[in-house]
């Protein structure tokens, strides 16, 4: 039976797939990755054309070309890729009828936001509550300090769901909240527990851990997904104190995972990441829906991604359940002197959150 892509390709016609993510700006190596991902695969793809525009992590931007989008008959979305700006995309999509996929934007209520959202990545109360577990059972911390930027959901949400896991196991925790603006300087001047969890995205973290080194601090750092970019950990490299985070993917962590390598290594002459792992699964997952929904309206494109019981990812095994969030494995990361090596990985049937 022909499907919807072979149709196309016999045709000669395209499905536009928009991509809306930050290529400048504070976090535009999440968006720098995240797009060799989606290429790697979209460039192998018969039918599929890409429509990139950078939305510099700025919400107006991330409207503006959604609405860029819709006349221009793109048909699904790949980003955006942080919290705050998935907010303004699930409002904006909404109204314009047209399916996201959200590839790292990981605060869980966001698919409350719209219908039409659809999730690739894990929430923040799956890795949260991970990480709590960890850092009670594994690690041994009793003691833990949390930082918050208040203004930011990404990171307040991450802090709740840390700190009310952990306390929950019997955790001592200290919120320390601040806003977007505050002084490293100032904020280290508040680590009194030999334990700080930074729910921040690297470019915040990078000046924090620097200079708690510098003023001779023994603080175990522990992060979440928004540290992962290579700018982090070459800034951290002559630091031999080791720091963990969870994130999506690792190297190798599974036979699709093993050809992605591969793959990506032979297009790039490096190793791919978490970024280049989650865009890569998000193009993919577009290509199974599109094997198997009944038009192109965006309607049925996202009835088709929900009917995705379960998928093999280079990021891990999802599964849906008729949901738009999928239960994923959690890996936990030690960084030590600028690089990483996998701690644990957290299966999302062993996952205590998803129980």
């Amino acid at each position: 039976m022909l499907t919807i892509l072979s149709l196309l390709f016999f045709n000669s016609c395209k499905v536009k797939v928009g991509v809306n993510i930050p290529l400048t700006g504070p976090v535009a190596s999440y968006g720098k990755y995240c797009l060799e991902g989606i290429k790697l695969k979209a460039d192998i793809s018969p039918g599929i054309e890409l429509v990139v525009d950078d939305n510099e992590a700025d919400p107006n931007n991330v409207t503006l070309i959604l609405k860029k989008f819709a006349a221009e008959s793109v048909k699904v979305v790949i980003g955006p890729l942080i919290s705050p700006n998935a907010v303004v995309a699930g409002i904006e999509g909404k109204k314009l009828g047209i399916t996201i996929i959200l590839p790292a934007a990981t605060n869980s209520a966001l698919t409350k936001v719209s219908p039409l959202l659809f999730r690739t990545c894990f929430t923040d109360k799956q890795q949260g509550e991970a990480i709590a577990e960890f850092l009670y059972s594994t690690l041994d911390k009793k003691e833990l300090q949390i930082v918050a930027d208040t203004g930011n959901i990404y990171s307040s949400s991450l802090a709740l769901y840390v700190r009310h896991k952990f306390a929950k196991l019997g955790g001592k925790t200290e919120l320390i909240p601040i806003g977007n603006k505050t002084e490293a300087d100032s904020l280290i001047e508040k680590f009194t527990f030999n334990t700080v969890f930074l729910p921040l995205y690297y470019e915040s973290v990078k000046p924090i851990i620097v200079k708690s080194r510098e003023k001779g601090l023994n603080i175990t750092f522990v992060g979440a997904d928004g540290w992962d970019a290579p700018e982090l950990f070459d800034a951290l490299k002559n630091d031999s104190t080791p720091a963990y985070f969870s994130t999506h993917y690792f190297m190798n962590n599974n036979n699709v995972a093993h050809e992605f390598d591969s793959l990506y290594m032979e297009e790039y002459n490096k190793y791919p990441n978490t970024f280049v792992a989650l865009g890569f699964d998000a193009m993919n997952i577009i290509l199974d829906a599109l094997k198997n929904t009944k038009s192109l309206s965006s309607a049925d494109i996202h009835r088709a991604l929900l009917s995705i019981k379960e998928f093999q990812g280079v990021t891990g095994t999802f599964r849906y359940n008729g949901k738009s969030d999928p239960q994923k494995d959690v890996f936990i990361v030690k960084l030590q002197s600028g690089t990483t090596s996998l701690f644990t990985k957290i299966p999302a049937s062993e996952n205590k959150v998803n129980k």
